[in-house]
């Protein structure tokens, strides 16, 4: 059930949950619950398969040190930069093996995900995000958080 985190302070929440590959999304129950508050909180899915991926390419590859990717709307993106950034690595394990061991899976895909949130995410600019967010999804949630702001 979706967390009512800020319940004590009397104010809206904002709460945007990652579509993932799951139809319907993984998380449609706890937007919903969220949407159906009466306090003003709302909630969104995003489009695509997770805030990653309205990283642009471009921001990737100057934040991650050169490493390039290419990736859809429905691409695990850190799982991709996870796999670029061992390979580009002198690792001599197999990407496979990694694959199988669930343990260091996890752990590469979570430093993938803090280093695109981090050095990619501070690379994007308008123009960028413009280009990979064409329907204006983003700048749809920025306009609606600031409504709610004032």
């Amino acid at each position: 059930m979706a967390k009512h985190y800020l319940s004590k302070l009397g104010i809206p929440e904002v709460h945007l949950y990652d579509r993932d590959d799951d139809v319907p999304p993984k998380y449609q129950l706890e937007c919903d619950a969220v949407n159906a508050r009466k306090d003003g909180s709302w909630a969104a899915i995003t489009a695509k398969r997770e805030l990653e991926n309205y990283l642009h390419a471009d921001a990737i590859t100057e934040g991650l040190d050169g490493i390039a990717i290419a990736f859809t709307d429905t691409c695990d993106v850190p799982l991709k930069v996870a796999e670029a950034v061992h390979l580009a690595s002198e690792s001599t394990k197999p990407w496979a093996q990694v694959l199988a061991d669930a343990k260091a899976l996890d752990k590469k895909v979570g430093l993938a995900k803090k280093r695109l949130n981090r050095e990619a995410a501070s690379r994007m600019t308008s123009e960028r995000l413009a280009h990979i967010d064409a329907a204006g999804e983003v700048s749809g949630w920025l306009r609606r958080i600031h409504g709610m702001l004032g």
